[in-house]
């Protein structure tokens, strides 16, 4: 499993981002071994591009638009959910353990405009 999370620095700690789509560093795991990336990529089908040009087929994050969300389930990438502003590591230890939930677009909000 190689698994992609947004990041940010707060306090002197990687925590995840709650952005997804407009992310600019994302750390990348696979096998304890931490790889940080930039992307220059302004939206969710451009990040998930970028994330499979790195193999990652997994993505740990605290929001994605349903823009993001679907495309990411045409490429056959998981998505979990967690809360903003964890530290990467808990978030990983989270996803070991097996106490993370898959993400699921919640299509009864209407910000992101998937309500018709």
């Amino acid at each position: 499993m190689i698994v992609a999370i947004p990041i940010k620095k707060v306090n002197d700690r990687l925590v995840v981002s709650n952005a997804f789509g407009k992310a600019k560093k994302f750390a990348i795991l696979k096998n304890k071994d931490v790889l940080i990336v930039e992307t220059d990529s302004n939206n969710g089908k451009e990040v998930i591009d970028f994330l499979s040009k790195h193999n990652v087929n997994t993505v740990i994050v605290s929001h994605m638009g349903f823009g993001a969300f679907k495309y990411l389930k045409q490429k056959g990438l998981k998505a979990y959910i967690v809360e903003k502003f964890l530290p990467i590591e808990d978030a990983l230890k989270m996803l070991e353990e097996n106490k993370l939930e898959e993400f699921k677009h919640d299509l009864s909000h209407k910000h992101c405009k998937c309500v018709s």
